[in-house]
């Protein structure tokens, strides 16, 4: 299992890449000297010298590593002399020795305040170096080609590199960016930056760009090396209802019990809003960088676990999608999330199953308006998955993984645009090495339009993805 602590994400930990398989870390670059060498200034100056040492602190990592070596001499000096039972011949000698203390007992203060000195400068120096062994790059690179039944196949790449640091044992820092072509272009955009504080061993708190904890597979299943299938569901998709990512801060943690493990996660962050015009009129803007307004998006999730394979969670997000200034008034929306996952390796089965099921309900409070007259707004979407791998068999076959999916996406039948959509796909995954898949799939599309102007398109998909 990939390294997952309590304030990260799957996504951040698991999905991005298989980060507790590797022991290679990387070093940080771009050191400057100039930003040490002030830290350690003040490292430095909490330490007043022992002897007749300059009031003025070093002034460079070299006089800093000197000035610990002679702090160890003179410890090495002072358990000479405490081993031989006479004074230290250190500089330190010239100190006056306390009334009524023996030269031994002096000896032994001074040697503990001289090893005291040289762990905390020690530490001190540590801390302030760079790139240390606590930062990991990891990622992913996928390629793929989309060939639909009406319009034109294209090629696509994107790159995820994935940023960690663990400033402390419960501070992390997360950030990861992705490098799509798009339009003869790259596109450049923030798929999380956020930093991780672990309160206690059942609650972590972070803030930032986090992954949506509404969404289950926005969350966890989404990057391309970890989804079974070469695209997203429909509700996960660009006119869908699931954000894929939030600004804001969350509290999440987890709890055992005799029953089960349960865990939670609590948030505030901008909210999705109203598109009131255009093609997408009525559907959610699920970019959330910037808020519409003075109303946040507040929302909970509640997953229980009541074996290790079995995981059940509902999730709730309510806000205010209309736009300042746009006369609609308050337009509330409530988002409601119920998943399941089962994912076990059986011998009877002679292999893994992997089995999901998701789906996802827009309430609105009321009746809208975007200029063709009052509609009920709600829509729903949701998928269910089903992947088989004999991992237990020989051969090529324990690297085969078949996949079967159905997901649908369910509009007003009033809004601007009516178009329900539902979809079947069958997929063949090969694992060339756990971090290493390649995908083959087809997916018959069924989009039923009033207006007339959609068309059903199946489509056939190939991807490969890397993970590293």
């Amino acid at each position: 299992m990939p390294l997952h602590l309590p304030g990260t994400t799957s996504e951040e930990a698991a999905a991005n890449g298989p980060i507790d398989r590797r022991a290679n870390r990387k070093r940080g670059a771009g050191f400057t000297p100039a930003a040490m060498i002030a830290g350690l200034m003040l490292a430095c100056g909490s330490a007043p010298a022992q002897n007749a040492q300059p009031a003025t602190p070093p002034q460079s990592p070299e006089e800093v590593n000197k000035r610990i070596d002679q702090l160890e001499k003179e410890v090495r000096e002072l358990r000479k002399a405490k081993e031989a039972g006479q004074p230290a011949k250190a500089a330190d000698q010239a100190a006056p020795a306390k009334p009524g203390a023996q030269p031994a007992d002096e000896t032994k203060e001074r040697l503990d305040e001289q090893e005291k000195k040289v762990e905390d400068l020690t530490a001190k120096l540590n801390e302030l170096k760079p790139g240390t062994e606590k930062f990991l790059l990891s990622g992913f690179i996928a390629t793929g080609l989309t060939v639909p039944q009406h319009g034109t196949s294209s090629f696509d790449a994107a790159f995820k590199p994935v940023f960690l640091w663990k400033i402390s044992d419960s501070l992390l820092a997360a950030a990861s960016v992705e490098f799509e072509l798009a339009d003869n272009a790259t596109e450049t955009n923030v798929e999380y930056m956020n930093i991780n504080w672990d309160a206690t061993d059942w609650l972590a708190l972070r803030g930032g760009v986090i992954l949506s904890p509404l969404n289950t597979f926005q969350q966890n299943l989404h990057p391309q090396w970890i989804n079974k299938l070469p695209d997203n569901p429909l509700f996960a998709e660009d006119g869908g209802l699931a954000p894929e990512k939030s600004l804001g801060v969350e509290a999440r943690g987890g709890v055992r019990t005799e029953i089960g493990k349960f865990t939670y996660s609590a948030w505030v962050s901008n909210g999705p809003s109203l598109i009131t015009s255009g093609d997408g009129s009525g559907q959610l803007d699920l970019t959330e960088f910037t808020d519409v307004n003075n109303n946040k998006a507040v929302g909970g999730r509640l997953g229980y676990l009541p074996i290790p394979e079995l995981e059940l969670a509902y999730a709730v997000q309510f806000n205010d999608l209309s736009p300042s200034g746009s006369g609609l008034g308050t337009v509330n929306v409530v988002l409601h999330d119920v998943s399941v996952g089962y994912v076990a390796e059986q011998d009877w089965l002679a292999g893994r199953i992997d089995a999901r099921l998701e789906f996802i309900f827009a309430d609105f409070e009321k009746r809208i308006d975007l200029g063709s007259g009052p509609f009920t707004n709600d829509r729903t979407g949701g998928y269910a998955q089903l992947a088989y791998r004999p991992t237990k068999l020989s051969g090529i076959l324990k690297d085969l993984e078949a996949v079967l999916r159905y997901d649908f996406l369910h509009q007003p039948n009033l809004a601007p645009t009516p178009a329900d959509d539902q979809r079947w796909t069958i997929g063949l995954d090969y694992w060339v090495n756990p971090r290493a898949v390649v995908k083959i799939a087809y997916e018959f599309d069924n989009l039923n339009d009033p207006t007339g102007t959609g068309q059903s398109s199946n489509t056939f998909l190939l991807q490969a993805a890397v993970s590293f």
